[in-house]
C-alpha cells in the first residue's frame, strides 16, 4: 500500500498517483462479482447482506490498515513524497491529506461494489470481472514501476540522506513486518466471502470466471509492454537514463536488463500478486469437477 509519482526518482513532486485507488475499488468490485447472481437479483445495491459485508470490510480492516501504515511511515506510505511533517502540520490543507486518504478507501470500494453490481445485473459478468482485475493490475503495475521506492527499506531520514539499500534488504524491514502482520488480519476478511459465496456459483460460471481473468491478463499485458516501449520511444534518452540512474532500492539484474528493468519488476508483480486472485477460481472449478465424477 503505497502511492507513486515518478518512477524511482530522487526528487517528486507533489504529485502523485495512489494505489489505494485502484485497490479499493478492485476490491469493491471483486467483492460484488463474488456474489454474483445472488446480487444481480437484488434492485437496490444497498439492501443486502453482500453490500453490509463490503462496506464492513471496507471500514473495519481495509481503511484503518492503510491508515495504520500511514501514521506507522508516511514517507513509505507516500512512496517518499510526503514527510510525517506534512501531514496536518501545516494547516487544514495538509490535514486534508490524511483525511482524504481514509475516506477514499471505503468511498471508491463503494464505487466499485456499485458499479459491478449494475454490470451483474445487466447480464455483463465478463466485463464486471475484466474491470476489477484491470483496476488491480494499475496498482500492481505502479508498484512494479516505482519498486524502487516500494521497496525501499530504509527511513524517510535514509531516504533524503539517498542511503543506498538493496531491494532484498526489505525483507524483515519495519514495513515489512507491519505487512504481513496486516495481512495475516485482513486476508481472512478478503478470503472468507470469496470461499463462502463464490463457490456456491455454477460450474459453468466459475470456468468462465477463470477464462475471464486469464484474457485479462493477456490482454493487459500487451498493451502494458506496448505502452512502455512507447513511453520511452518518446522521451527519449533522457528518461532512459533518469531511469538508470535514479536513486531507491537496487538489484544486480538492473545490469543486465537496463531501463527495461522496470517494467520486468512490474510484469513478475503482477503474476506474483494475481497469483492471489486468481487461485480460488482455479480450485473451485477443479473441485466441482471432482464432485461431478464422483
Amino acid at each position: 500500500k503505497a502511492t507513486v509519482s515518478v518512477l524511482n526518482c530522487t526528487h517528486a513532486p507533489h504529485t502523485m498517483i495512489q494505489v489505494d485507488v485502484f485497490w479499493s475499488f478492485a476490491l469493491g468490485g471483486s467483492f460484488a462479482c463474488f456474489a454474483g447472481d445472488g446480487l444481480a437479483k437484488h434492485a437496490s445495491p444497498f439492501e443486502n447482506w453482500y453490500f453490509a459485508y463490503t462496506l464492513m470490510f471496507l471500514s473495519m480492516a481495509f481503511a484503518p490498515s492503510g491508515v495504520f501504515l500511514l501514521n506507522l511511515n508516511p514517507a513509505w506510505e507516500s512512496m517518499f513524497v510526503y514527510k510525517r511533517e506534512d501531514l496536518g502540520t501545516h494547516g487544514w490543507k495538509d490535514a486534508l491529506i490524511p483525511t482524504v486518504f481514509g475516506w477514499s478507501n471505503v468511498a471508491l470500494g463503494v464505487l466499485g461494489f456499485i458499479i459491478n453490481w449494475w454490470l451483474l445485473r445487466q447480464g455483463r459478468r465478463q466485463l464486471a470481472t475484466y474491470l476489477h482485475i484491470t483496476s488491480y493490475m494499475c496498482m500492481f503495475s505502479i508498484l512494479g514501476f516505482g519498486y524502487g521506492r516500494f521497496l525501499y527499506p530504509g527511513s524517510e531520514a535514509d531516504w533524503h540522506a539517498q542511503k543506498p539499500a538493496h531491494v532484498l534488504d526489505c525483507i524483515g524491514c519495519e514495513i515489512f513486518c507491519a505487512l504481513m502482520g496486516l495481512g495475516a488480519f485482513v486476508g481472512p476478511w478478503f478470503y472468507a466471502p470469496w470461499f463462502k459465496w463464490h463457490a456456491q456459483h455454477p460450474e459453468a460460471t466459475l470456468a468462465e470466471d477463470r477464462r475471464t481473468v486469464l484474457k485479462t491478463y493477456a490482454i493487459n499485458f500487451v498493451f502494458l509492454i506496448a505502452g512502455f516501449q512507447l513511453y520511452l520511444n518518446y522521451y527519449g534518452e533522457e528518461e532512459r537514463q533518469r531511469l538508470l540512474t535514479g536513486f531507491g532500492a537496487r538489484h544486480d539484474f538492473e545490469d543486465e536488463l537496463g531501463v527495461q528493468s522496470s517494467l520486468v519488476v512490474c510484469l513478475v508483480i503482477n503474476v506474483m500478486c494475481g497469483l492471489e486472485l486468481i487461485w480460488p477460481a482455479f480450485y473451485f472449478v477443479k473441485g466441482q469437477e471432482k464432485k461431478k465424477r464422483h
